[in-house]
């Protein structure tokens, strides 16, 4: 059975609230704080090209998409295309986090949280789920995490790429725009609600 430790006790292991805190910020962090070298090491390298992925993306579409051209595959397939693997994204981040959490409780015993209500409420405020984390509330943190993940998705989604305009090609009279901006606002009402209720309840 794993023995369970308060926050104190945790220090003088491996604390999951450190751990998960690192790996929420940069991947692979709380695996090299765990003493995984391995795993952070890849766990960073996902990240490094997850990130020189979308760059490069972002930088050179009109480029990728004249040569998607080429292969019969319009630009609407190559946003559900991309919007599919960065969903897979998200997932792969809270698992980050969340390996990161159950690791340290492995080494250091079940984690009880800080017991520090204004810290959490505070972390919770920057990062949906985190303060969560640092309460020990490991299910909630997951839940809480994904919708503020799903919220910054939709956001940069709407503000830094072609999806508009890709609509607008599609449909001139703007019907299926105007549908997705409502299910988009609808989703983004939803998340940032998720978001205040993860500041109440951490």
């Amino acid at each position: 059975a794993v023995r369970p430790v308060s926050g104190a006790a945790a220090r003088h292991g491996k604390s999951p609230a450190a751990a998960s805190t690192l790996s929420l910020f940069v991947c692979g962090l709380g695996q090299l704080y765990n003493g995984d070298a391995r795993l952070a090491a890849l766990f960073f390298l996902s990240e490094l090209f997850i990130v020189s992925f979308h760059y490069f993306m972002y930088m050179t579409w009109s480029r990728v998409r004249s040569f998607a051209h080429l292969f019969f595959v319009n630009e609407w397939e190559m946003m559900l295309y991309a919007s599919s693997i960065d969903f897979c994204v998200i997932f792969f981040a809270i698992y980050n986090v969340a390996q990161a959490y159950r690791s340290a409780e492995a080494r250091g015993g079940r984690f009880e949280g800080l017991h520090q209500p204004f810290v959490s409420g505070l972390a919770s405020m920057w990062v949906g789920g985190w303060g969560q984390l640092l309460n020990g509330q490991l299910g909630k943190a997951v839940l809480f995490l994904f919708a503020f993940l799903l919220q910054a998705y939709l956001i940069a989604l709407y503000l830094m790429s072609p999806l508009f305009r890709i609509l607008v090609d599609m449909e001139p009279q703007r019907l299926i725009l105007d549908k997705a901006i409502k299910v988009g606002m609808s989703i983004l009402f939803v998340t940032a609600l998720s978001w205040l209720l993860s500041i109440y309840d951490a």
